[in-house]
């Protein structure tokens, strides 16, 4: 009775620290605003709807790439990222490792699945003439909730699952010129006070899926348009 007592004042204490919490969010540093630069190391800032910042090298065109060499994608967390989560709880502590190569690994399946798709683009690993090489970081990887090793049962209720900033530049394979870079930040969907969502590795994944998802349709449409 004691320990459905304690787990049952846990559950309620997580939701009201998250709901007191809501509005302390954490801001990253990469995101696009009034004093990025006009051009960066030769390419020319453009304007790409869905995306923070975009560079592309003036006359240059995808309409080559058929195919994606995709390197390993490296992952690293915001500096005030706190493993026990947002809340500094005592439930536990979320192990980063596991979740910066689960991240990658995600990464790298959900553009092979995008990318993928009717008549589009293989992912291999050499380089050719109609090979886009793909160098992406996940950076400022902000979770509000991850799931901790606590052997207690607790459950965390967010507004939204967190947010990280992708930064991807775009190289022909061959020659290794750098074509374009990209900077965006995304965040997990707002579900509002009245609407919160419990928070664990099944939901902080769906979301992270969503937003890659998102980032390697832009890239497959990228390439479409090219060579339409």
């Amino acid at each position: 009775m004691k320990r459905m007592w304690t787990r049952r004042l846990a559950r309620t204490a997580s939701v009201a620290l998250a709901a007191a919490a809501l509005f302390t969010f954490v801001t990253p540093g990469l995101t696009a605003d009034r004093d990025t630069p006009e051009t960066w190391e030769g390419l020319k800032l453009v304007k790409r709807p869905g995306l923070d910042t975009v560079y592309v090298r003036e006359g240059v065109s995808l309409a080559q790439y058929r195919r994606v060499m995709l390197d390993p994608v490296d992952v690293s967390f915001d500096k005030n990222w706190n493993p026990r989560g947002r809340l500094g709880g005592t439930q536990g502590t979320a192990d980063p490792t596991a979740i910066r190569q689960g991240l990658a690994k995600l990464a790298r399946d959900v553009f092979r699945r995008e990318l993928g798709k009717k008549d589009g683009y293989a992912l291999v690993e050499e380089p050719a003439a109609d090979v886009l090489r793909v160098r992406a970081q996940i950076v400022n990887l902000f979770i509000n909730a991850p799931e901790t090793n606590s052997p207690e049962i607790t459950h965390t209720y967010v507004v939204n699952a967190g947010e990280m900033t992708l930064v991807a530049e775009l190289y022909d394979s061959q020659t290794n010129a750098l074509l374009a870079r990209v900077v965006d930040r995304e965040r997990g969907l707002d579900r509002g006070l009245n609407e919160l969502q419990i928070a664990n590795r099944v939901t902080n994944t769906a979301e992270a899926d969503r937003i890659l998802s998102g980032w390697a349709h832009r890239l497959r449409a990228a390439l479409d348009k090219a060579r339409s």
